[in-house]
């Protein structure tokens, strides 16, 4: 555990309303607070600081006060918006989680989160990967490309193979990853934009 007893400026990303049709900025805004960089002793907490955040199409369908046709809790008025991110930890009491390694899960949006009992939680390692790629090729969207293309789809080589919406972060992943397995990958895209997106994606 650490108990660095000094307090730092966090900036948070709090939802104010709900949106009626597209985000706006009156919709957020950045809230500052104090917070403590040390943790009381049995809480069994974990403190983070925030190094790479993923701002996902499926935030804006939390940002709606009713819970229908949602698979998780909308957003609350007045709290901060909760992303996927990858994160130092800074200060720690909980036992499998230390102070110096990086975690991803599930956090509230700012500079530091406070993470209660280390929810969600799960190491990363960027000595094998680049730490943002644990957001991307290496997490939830690799992981449904990965299923989709595998446990569903189960191509054969040869087979043809269609991705729709092949910029995006899933579509990117699972056409390569089709191409590997010897299929033809057509895909759809929006733009001319995001056709030299995907010629131009590293991965």
């Amino acid at each position: 555990m650490a108990d660095q007893a000094r307090t730092v400026r966090n900036k948070q990303v709090i939802l104010v309303s709900y949106p009626k049709d597209w985000v706006i900025e009156d919709n957020l805004r950045i809230e500052e607070t104090d917070i403590h960089l040390s943790l009381k002793p049995g809480c069994g907490h974990v403190l983070l600081q925030t190094l790479w955040a993923s701002v996902d199409p499926y935030l804006r369908w939390r940002m709606q006060e009713s819970k229908e046709g949602l698979y998780a809790q909308p957003f609350q008025l007045g709290k901060p918006i909760v992303v996927r991110a990858v994160s130092k930890v800074i200060a720690s009491d909980h036992q499998e989680i230390h102070v110096g390694e990086f975690v991803a899960g599930p956090i509230s949006l700012g500079e530091y989160a406070l993470v209660e009992g280390g929810q969600g939680l799960w190491k990363v390692d960027p000595n094998l990967a680049p730490l943002s790629y644990y957001l991307g090729l290496l997490g939830a969207p690799g992981l449904t490309a990965w299923a989709g293309l595998n446990l569903i789809g189960e191509p054969k080589p040869g087979d043809e193979f269609f991705v729709s919406a092949a910029a995006g972060a899933v579509g990117l992943v699972v056409g390569q990853l089709a191409k590997l397995k010897g299929c033809r990958v057509v895909g759809s895209v929006g733009s001319d934009d995001k056709v030299m997106q995907i010629l131009c994606s590293p991965i």
